[in-house]
């Protein structure tokens, strides 16, 4: 009796035995991968569509919507189109978007979060087709909030490219500069900035007026100082 029970258990030890043996074998041929498979690149012509479908369900979203309630729909919305459709004309819109969101549709605006949508433009593109469209924009918050410190530094280099080249990209980064270096009380680089631009752009609407009475302000500035 007892040899009967033993030779049952060695029985089933053997089938179990291979059992896990057939197992072991079937999971070994099964390939295992952690890799992801990258994305197919979308062609231009269908970013170009597919961006422009985003946009369309955006304004339809929020058109009826507050202004705070539109804010983070439209920031996600945009960053989308930036991830998804980054050689789209629509991916450069939405940097102009971003940064004007930030600047201006918060009670206390977002400047850091609009100065890193700005650099992260120019790291993106080598080619950076809006990139004196988004300067302009910073410029111009800058010195309409006051923050003149930003706004000389910002503007510097496009005075050095001025002096290296011979060559203004846009008049208004003279003017921001010239008008930030006369609100910080300097004056001898204001009278410099105002007169290299009378100089560059003679006879602009309403703009010449301004420059005129600027550089009479400042010459009569400079001699009290005298």
């Amino acid at each position: 009796m007892p040899n009967r029970h033993n030779s049952a258990v060695r029985r089933i030890i053997a089938v179990a035995a291979i059992s896990i043996t057939m197992l072991l074998a079937s999971c070994q041929t099964v390939p295992f991968t952690t890799t992801e498979q990258e994305p197919e690149e979308i062609p231009l012509e269908k970013q170009q569509e597919l961006a422009l479908e985003s946009y369309t369900y955006l304004l339809d979203k929020t058109s009826h919507m507050s202004r705070p309630e539109k804010r983070g729909i439209l920031l996600e919305g945009y960053e989308e189109v930036i991830r998804k459709y980054p050689d789209s004309s629509f991916a450069h819109e939405s940097y102009f978007h971003l940064i004007r969101l930030y600047l201006y549709n918060y009670d206390v605006p977002k400047e850091k979060e609009a100065e890193e949508v700005y650099r992260r433009y120019f790291k993106a593109y080598e080619d950076p087709r809006i990139g004196d469209s988004l300067s302009l924009e910073m410029a111009k918050y800058y010195y309409q909030f006051r923050r003149l410190e930003h706004l000389v530094s910002f503007t510097v280099p496009f005075m050095q490219e001025y002096v290296e080249t011979g060559k203004m990209r846009d008049g208004l980064f003279l003017f921001y500069y010239s008008e930030a270096k006369y609100l910080l009380k300097d004056y001898r680089e204001a009278l410099r900035g105002y007169v290299t631009y009378s100089k560059l752009y003679p006879g602009i609407k309403n703009m010449e007026k301004f420059v005129q009475k600027r550089l009479m302000e400042i010459r009569h500035l400079l001699k009290k100082e005298q």
